[in-house]
């Protein structure tokens, strides 16, 4: 044991020194540009961000009551102890499986929808295993859908907390909620010690259980990576002075300057949608409600062949393939 602890503060030091320094020499790179201290604090007053951890709390729940208390639930109802030790392993082996198409499905479809239909889906398997006789195939087939939608909550959760605030802050972010998760594990595995301790069976306990996968099941649809309304724009922007900025409802062509309210950082952009309008961008062109935006062109212009911004994109020329270093032409149009 104090072999892997020594080993494990040597990786940590070791680690750290490949960490770049927290400072301002690489802004771009990061999502946040504010102190750890304000974007948790930010974190805290948002609704999507609160809702997300409390949503995490049941997941804690039913993991640690399940893992802790499922094999003796089975012995306990007349099943061998094989069957309990396999039930639970079938859990942690389709847990892999689960996890991995949860983060697949995440890069593809909304992770609050999938959350909920995660959520709900637990509730659903836990009923159907109460209500049906309990033989073996069916405490083996509970193990196995559960391990399914196991830690799959674990890449949408993370994911959520990392689209809201960037990735600059997500480790103390996802931490947190995390503490929640941690928190409802304690809850789940004491709460059905206690209870069997009291009654002589784990009945209250599943119902708990049950309950809170559709309260999590509902608690994730209102969830948003969007600011919320009230930390959409700056008061001062809104409240009284609105008229004396715009003189009237803003119009396309107007120039907006606002600050993102969850990066801090300041924009200056050119509003071309209005709320109602579907706004796209189909082969660079960009289209109003269907229609495209008129363009003039307006000459070209030159700059070398090498990566750009935070992603380290490389331009596309007009001149066709261009090498590291050389003259890219770039062609410039104006909507009008």
């Amino acid at each position: 044991m104090a072999t892997l602890g020594v080993a494990a503060f040597c990786v940590i030091g070791a680690a750290s020194r490949l960490l770049p320094a927290d400072d301002h020499e690489h802004p771009d790179t990061h999502l946040a540009t504010g102190s750890m201290k304000d974007t948790v604090g930010r974190a805290l007053h948002t609704r999507s961000y609160v809702l997300l951890t409390a949503g995490f709390f049941v997941c804690g729940f039913h993991v640690a009551f399940i893992g802790a208390h499922l094999p003796a639930y089975l012995t306990d109802e007349g099943l061998s102890d094989r069957t309990a030790a396999i039930a639970l392993s079938l859990i942690g082996l389709f847990n892999i499986g689960g996890s991995l198409a949860a983060g697949w499905l995440g890069d593809r479809y909304q992770r609050r929808t999938l959350l909920s239909v995660l959520y709900l889906a637990r509730a659903i398997v836990m009923t159907a295993f109460l209500v049906t006789p309990l033989t073996t195939a069916s405490a083996l087939a509970f193990g196995s859908v559960m391990g399914l939608l196991w830690l799959s909550t674990m890449p949408l959760t993370s994911g959520l907390v990392a689209a809201m605030f960037g990735p600059r802050y997500l480790t103390t972010l996802f931490g947190i909620v995390f503490l929640s998760h941690q928190v409802g594990a304690f809850l789940g595995v004491w709460l059905g010690g206690r209870v069997f301790d009291s009654s002589g069976g784990y009945g209250p306990v599943w119902t708990v259980a049950v309950v809170l996968g559709i309260v999590a099941a509902l608690i994730h649809i209102p969830i948003s990576i969007m600011p919320e309304r009230s930390t959409q724009l700056a008061p001062a922007v809104f409240d009284g002075d609105n008229t004396r900025l715009f003189a009237g409802a803003p119009e396309r062509g107007d120039v907006v300057v606002f600050r993102h309210p969850t990066t801090g950082r300041d924009y200056i952009k050119r509003m071309i949608g209005l709320p109602g309008d579907k706004v796209q961008i189909t082969n660079g062109i960009v289209q109003i409600n269907g229609t495209p935006v008129p363009q003039e062109t307006d000459g070209r212009f030159e700059e070398l062949m090498e990566r750009q911004g935070p992603q380290g994109l490389r331009p596309r020329c007009a001149n066709g393939a261009v090498g590291q270093g050389g003259m890219c032409i770039k062609e410039r149009s104006i909507e009008t």
